[in-house]
């Protein structure tokens, strides 16, 4: 065969001829693989050029399907607007998408705010690599509380099905890393080289694309410490066993240019992560994308979220929580006291302990109290301690101090540490007369009745109408036992539900009255309150990620402040993400008097100060305080909260300034201003008019003529379904492909109220349905009535890019009055082509048009000529374009 000979395959449709040497033919095929065939495989068929020479023309529903086809694989492969997620695409995440599959292997930092789709974001760009099949091997890692989150909204929203990593079924002979392609991996489990786990991942298969969400956690420092996850990816970088890589976090740089600029490195192997920062600036737009809520619209550029208010709710102790306070006061400063005479190790596990009391008394007397109760009944009955051996306490040490490595820990993990700090720690001193100091203060907190803030709470709650969802936050299950029993008191055992770490609460007032152990699932929590089944939510960190509860409600109260400030943020992120209807509101409690509550106001007039030195860089002060909150390390706010206790009122807003000179400073300052200044982001205003202006809806003009080719027929209903049978050829292509199906193109219907199946691409039934078409000899036809000829030309690289995410863009071009041919985008041709076939009264089904216009011979060279000269202008990710003539529709 010759070379440039069009030809047909049986499984992977047409092609072009490079070579044919000994009856083997080497063929690019229009998917973008060059394969070598057996020369009897292969049936010859002409090109568009000599269709056009044919007396005979296809038919245009032919010539209209196969340019379907491939139009809505041109557009789909740049911007991922028809992938099948059920909420509607956005304007930031269709340009994410665009931007990260304009290159491969695709390397970017995307650095959007909480709330703005990160999930929806991965799955557009996932679709069409994985149709494609440039991604067959995928790996995600993300922290261990949204693992489940990953696989089921890639599950649900894309029908891209990963295998949970479970370290019981990685064993020698299981061959996990092989056997499963696409794996979501705790970053917590998978750090981990526990039983030659590391290995293993060596020595399997490469991924084509490694995700890492809260990359953040992947940390280098200038003495050579890294932290065990970006070792990990460091590795597999250096062994070529990663393609693609993408990392995820709203926080990408925590203070230090260092692990900054080592993050990316492992993105661009080019960076030295000594050099300074402003000499990178310059590679920023090409590697981190940041976009922030204040900056989103909608596909009309409507904005969609609104700033976040919140209000400084204030409360005062009773006498008797003033005693205990004041009491438990000097006993923490004693102690720190006694410790500063020991021995480093247990002199840090002291402080620990006391630290940890410090917390729990911010969050309530309860929480608290439960603690010094437990520890005094062991301290009173010393023949039934378990003494820790010092491996115990090192561990325990390293899980709850040493977050300055960016690993960190889940925070309901710490949470329910520090609850059991006492009984983990009961072998250590915590001062000479500890015995009867904890018994005084455990009959102090017995004299508190209702603690203020439980009362204050409920007050603030009893403001509200009578109908208005409401989430609230603790860091504490003692506490969130609190606020459940005076809720359930107040309106009904009915109307509150919970999320924490172990999904059972002890102590709470039950339905019947008795007090005793409720529990509750997370997910059935979730669906509770997003219904409205249930008027309110407390929850402790485990629900601050990988929830969305944003359907009802914008209320948000923070019953205690957490010592580090970014759990604020992420705490409203469940509110204030794409979807709320209301401005989200936040309430803080906060008692002015304590030390908590004085570095909160501290804390606030600091970050003010900040937003009005960048109020020229940033319009979002919300997006202002995240970064530079994410600036420092979490255990710099905890370490100043720790050493706050025994401060003088009159001194404490100058010993503050003190202590956090070094926190928002100048040199913050800078980075923040470098950071959004250089990297890129979505402007509505000049990114807009490059966006299609397509969704899922457009795919049914084609579906409908498709069926229809094939001898079958669409049944719309009133709900938006429509049900069809599968031709026995798009059966045949994949054993999985119904013979019936029941399906929609609506975002809208919840797949919980339906059962009918939301197709879009990706799916097996519409990428049989496009290889159908897309492979059909029919490249001319003429059509009475059209109203301008179109003409369309696939543009594709002359060189040989087996690695490219886009294999052709298809470009068009529309004969105007005049006789002058104007260039047109894929997705525009594609509307224009539904129009053409949605059209009861042409012939569109007839075969045997003759040719009527001779003129369209030569005008077609003429509109290859406009279109040449449009494609410097695209930005196409081809080193040498070439363009080929595909179709043509003429008028008669």
């Amino acid at each position: 065969m010759a070379t440039h000979t069009r030809v047909r395959h049986g499984r992977h449709g047409l092609g072009t001829v490079i070579v044919e040497i000994d009856g083997v033919v080497t063929v690019e095929f229009d998917t973008g693989k060059i394969l070598k065939v057996p020369e009897d495989e292969l049936v010859s068929v002409e090109s568009a050029e000599e269709a056009l020479n044919n007396p005979t023309w296809a038919s245009p529903l032919q010539v209209a399907l196969r340019g379907l086809a491939l139009l809505i694989r041109s557009t789909n492969e740049q911007w991922g607007v028809f992938s099948r997620s059920r909420i509607a695409l956005l304007p930031h995440q269709l340009w994410v998408c665009h931007r990260v599959l304009s290159r491969w292997p695709s390397r970017w930092l995307i650095a959007d705010d909480v709330g703005l789709g990160k999930t929806i974001e991965a799955g557009l760009i996932l679709t069409p690599l994985l149709a494609r099949g440039k991604v067959k091997r995928l790996l995600i890692v993300a922290p261990a509380g949204l693992v489940d989150q990953w696989c089921e909204r890639l599950r649900d929203m894309f029908d891209i099905r990963a295998a949970r990593y479970h370290p019981e079924v990685d064993r020698p002979r299981d061959d996990f890393w092989n056997i499963h392609s696409q794996v979501v991996a705790s970053l917590e489990t998978l750090r981990k080289d526990h039983d030659d786990r590391w290995a293993r991942i060596k020595e399997a298969e490469p991924w084509d694309l490694v995700l890492v969400d809260e990359a953040h956690h992947l940390n280098a420092e200038e003495t050579g410490s890294r932290t065990l996850g970006f070792r990990l990816i460091e590795e597999l970088d250096r062994l070529d066993l990663i393609r693609g890589l993408l990392f995820f976090t709203g926080t990408p740089h925590r203070g230090k240019d260092y692990g900054f600029l080592s993050l990316l490195r492992l993105l661009d192997h080019g960076i030295d992560p000594k050099q300074p920062l402003k000499q990178v600036l310059v590679k920023l737009p090409d590697l981190m994308i940041r976009n922030n809520k204040q900056s989103v619209t909608d596909m009309r550029g409507n904005k969609l979220f609104q700033p976040v208010t919140v209000q400084d709710v204030q409360y005062s102790h009773s006498r008797e929580e003033e005693r205990f306070y004041t009491r438990l006061t000097e006993f923490i400063l004693t102690g720190k006291a006694y410790a500063g005479g020991l021995q480093l190790g247990t002199q840090r596990s002291v402080m620990l302990v006391l630290t940890t009391m410090q917390k729990l008394a911010a969050s309530s007397v309860a929480a608290v109290r439960r603690a010094l109760e437990g520890r005094l009944d062991r301290l009173r009955n010393q023949e039934a301690r378990r003494v820790l051996n010092q491996a115990e306490l090192n561990d325990l040490w390293r899980k709850l101090v040493s977050d300055k490595d960016g690993e960190g820990i889940d925070p309901d993990l710490r949470a329910t540490l520090e609850e059991r700090i006492d009984e983990l720690m009961e072998a250590i001193q915590l001062n000479p007369d500890e015995i009867p100091a904890i018994e005084e203060l455990v009959s102090l907190a017995s004299e508190v009745r209702n603690e203020s803030r439980i009362l204050k709470l409920v007050e603030l709650v009893d403001s509200f109408s009578s109908d208005r969802s409401v989430l609230m936050f603790t860091e504490y299950k003692a506490t969130q036992a609190l606020i459940v029993s005076a809720l359930t008191k107040r309106h009904g055992a009915d109307q509150v539900t919970f999320i924490n770490g172990d999904g059972a609460l002890f102590g709470v007032l039950k339905k019947d009255g008795t007090v005793g152990m409720i529990s509750s699932d997370r997910y059935e929590a979730t669906r509770q309150f997003n219904s409205g089944k249930v008027r309110f939510l407390v929850s402790t960190e485990a629900g601050g990620e990988g929830i969305d509860l944003q359907a009802r409600c914008y209320t948000l109260i923070h019953a205690d402040l957490p010592w580090n400030p970014m759990r604020m943020h992420q705490r409203a992120g469940r509110l204030n993400r794409y979807g709320q209807k209301q401005a989200v509101e936040v309430f803080l409690l906060r008692n002015p008097a304590t030390v908590e509550g004085r570095i909160w106001a501290c804390l606030e007039r600091k970050l003010e100060r900040i937003s009005l030195a960048l109020a020229g860089a940033m319009a979002d002060p919300e997006d202002i305080r995240l970064l530079v909150l994410g600036l420092a390390s979490p255990a710099f706010h905890e370490q100043v909260a720790s050493r706050s206790i025994g401060i003088n009122t009159s001194r404490f807003d100058n010993w503050y300034d003190a202590e956090t000179a070094s926190f928002g400073g100048a040199e913050a300052i800078e980075v923040v201003r470098a950071l959004i200044g250089n990297t890129a982001s979505f402007d509505f205003a000049t990114d807009a008019p490059g966006l299609p202006q397509v969704d899922l809806p457009d795919l049914l003009p084609f579906l409908r003529a498709a069926l229809r080719f094939r001898g079958r027929r669409l049944e719309e209903k009133e709900d938006g379904t429509f049900m069809f049978l599968t031709p026995e050829l798009w059966a045949q292509s994949h054993h999985t492909i119904r013979d019936r199906y029941i399906a929609h193109l609506d975002r809208n219907i919840r797949k919980e109220n339906n059962d009918a199946v939301l197709l879009g691409a990706g799916h097996r039934v519409i990428e049989a349905a496009l290889e159908d078409a897309s492979g059909l000899s029919a490249f001319a036809a003429s059509l009475p009535d059209l109203d301008n000829p179109l003409v369309l030309f696939s543009c594709q690289d002359d060189l040989s890019m087996p690695d490219a995410p886009i294999h052709r863009v298809i470009i068009g071009a529309e004969l105007e009055k005049g006789n002058t041919w104007k260039p047109i985008k894929d997705w525009e041709i594609l509307l224009h082509l539904n129009r053409i076939v949605e059209r009861p009264d042409r012939p569109i089904m007839r075969s045997d048009i003759s040719v009527a216009a001779p003129e369209a011979l030569s005008s077609v060279e003429d509109a290859r000529k406009v279109v040449e000269n449009k494609i410097p202008s695209l930005n196409l990710p081809f080193q040498r374009p070439s363009l080929r003539l595909e179709s043509v529709l003429w008028s008669v």
